[in-house]
């Protein structure tokens, strides 16, 4: 099936929980508060001095509170620690700031062991919580859902394979054929990048839930996770996306439309010449012509005995990355043949691929330990001389 025109298609992804009210009988401080998602929060973690080290936290949900001239912050982090015996734990943060810019570091309070399989703090469960500690009988209300239009799409495909064997029965020439796994949707979608592009948030989770919509038609899906993305830009042109998903889930028509909850998508823009800027080992004098970028996700789900949806989704292994630039040669050097049988030659490379607009950075794409593993070097319309470098790399969730 394949649905094409912008103006008659539209996908609405459920973007989770934006705020949570947590029940904590045993911790008065948080008793009863609301929490608000936040893209990131930057907290010095060290006494009384901003002079200090300062530490960045990504997409996290907050309590703040004002008392006189202090104000007080409360936050959740996942902690992946493989040296701990439960290997992960959730922790909830305190920092105090006064009215003189002090930041003063009260800590933070474990609060779940064993459960860093979870990604959001909403979904934490509580029962395994010891008694009479600072949680003991706490638990989530959510309280609101945020509802994304994703605009500009240009194709959207969907492929559904049914997975059957025959079975083989004594004295029968044709076996009739039985079922020997469960059915998966996959999704593929085609569209212009926009301006700090949402589905990037997408990446890792694994209960992404929605709807398609096609004229009146409304498709709701749910357990859905996004196997991979793409992105290529270059210079005076709109930049363009395509992801895919893999439904785990259902798949089902419906007749309620999550329009009218939807917030519209991010604006587009094209790349002005000046527009794409690319932080790697050649020289900022060589302009770049044009980038691609892509992250590949490997899913595994486990099912229950007679489940035909999955009871756990996970990631496996890392994030594998891809960067192909294009940059107009000016001031380039070719790798050195066998530069990287040399042990004081660094591979392990970061590759920061930006697009901006007149006053601001729209995207970042970043390849962290990233490899060369190709590169060429040719000669284009108008005698413009190009290389051609490939970078790969991996990383964490």
């Amino acid at each position: 099936m394949a649905v094409e025109g912008a103006h008659d298609s539209n996908i609405y992804i459920d973007g989770g929980i934006v705020t949570f009210q947590l029940l904590a009988p045993n911790y008065s401080a948080v008793n009863n508060k609301t929490f608000t998602f936040t893209s990131s929060l930057t907290a010095d973690t060290h006494d009384e001095d901003p002079s200090k080290r300062y530490e960045t936290y990504q997409n996290v949900f907050v309590y703040e509170e004002t008392i006189g001239n202090v104000q007080n912050q409360y936050w959740f982090e996942k902690i992946n620690d493989t040296s701990d015996s439960a290997h992960g734990y959730w922790v909830m943060h305190n920092i105090t700031y006064n009215s003189s810019t002090q930041f003063i570091d009260l800590g933070q309070l474990t609060i779940v062991s064993n459960q860093s399989h979870i990604n959001n703090p909403y979904e934490i469960d509580f029962s395994t919580v010891p008694p009479f500690g600072a949680f003991s009988g706490a638990s989530i209300t959510a309280l609101t859902r945020a509802i994304r239009k994703l605009n500009s799409i240009q194709n959207i495909s969907f492929n559904q394979d049914v997975q059957e064997t025959p079975a083989l029965v004594v004295g029968q020439e044709i076996s009739p054929t039985q079922i020997d796994g469960p059915t998966q949707t996959t999704v593929s979608v085609d569209k212009i990048l926009n301006n700090n592009d949402f589905i990037r948030t997408l990446v890792g989770k694994s209960d992404v839930s929605g709807q398609f919509e096609y004229g009146d038609n409304f498709l709701s899906f749910n357990k859905t996770c996004l196997n991979n993305f793409s992105v290529s830009a270059t210079i005076n042109e709109l930049p363009q996306a395509s992801f895919d998903f893999t439904i785990y889930g259902s798949l089902s028509g419906t007749s309620n439309s999550l329009s009218s909850t939807a917030v519209s998508d991010n604006a587009i823009e094209e790349i002005n010449p000046e527009g794409l800027l690319v932080t790697f080992d050649k020289q900022s004098t060589n302009a770049v012509q044009s980038f691609n970028y892509s992250e590949i996700i490997n899913k595994q789900a486990t099912y229950g005995i007679g489940s035909n949806e999955p009871s756990d989704i996970q990631t496996v292994g890392p994030i594998i990355q891809e960067a192909s630039i294009a940059i107009e040669v000016e001031d380039y050097e070719p790798e050195e043949t066998f530069s990287f049988l040399s042990g004081s030659k660094d591979r392990n490379r970061t590759i920061k691929m930006e697009i901006s607009g007149e006053n601001s950075i729209l995207n970042t794409f970043q390849l962290e330990n990233g490899h060369l593993v190709s590169e060429n070097v040719g000669v284009g319309v108008g005698g413009t001389i190009v290389a051609n470098l490939k970078y790969r790399g991996y990383k964490k969730v």
